[in-house]
């Protein structure tokens, strides 16, 4: 089994908002990973392992990632997230129906402080 790949988020703001995205997950080969019935989750920690927010394609608002066609997850529209500004580590696992985890992407996601509140 291969090693994650690594991505690090581009900076964000505290309770600035955040426009929705999608990432593709693939394998090398460049076959689209099946999501097909699968749950897909990514948790943000702080440097203490605290869990600051969670995505999840079993959550709804502003946590919900929509599984797509072709390996594609869409993460949400937040219109005001206010999350604590730090670093941030954090992984995303696919776990298939028959219970099989693995992890496809970790990094890093950097909240800054917002001055103008």
């Amino acid at each position: 089994m291969g090693k994650p790949a690594i991505h690090n988020f581009p900076d964000s703001y505290r309770r600035d908002g955040l426009q929705p995205f999608i990432i593709k997950l693939a394998y090398k080969s460049g076959n689209p990973v099946d999501l097909t019935s699968a749950e897909v989750r990514m948790q943000l920690r702080n440097s203490l392992n605290t869990m600051a927010w969670e995505f999840s394609s079993v959550e709804e608002g502003d946590h919900k990632i929509t599984i797509l066609a072709d390996g594609q997850i869409q993460f949400p529209r937040i219109v005001s997230w206010d999350i604590p500004a730090t670093k941030y580590y954090y992984d995303l696992q696919v776990t298939n129906n028959d219970g099989y985890v693995r992890t496809y992407m970790s990094g890093s996601w950097k909240v800054n402080q917002d001055i103008t509140y």
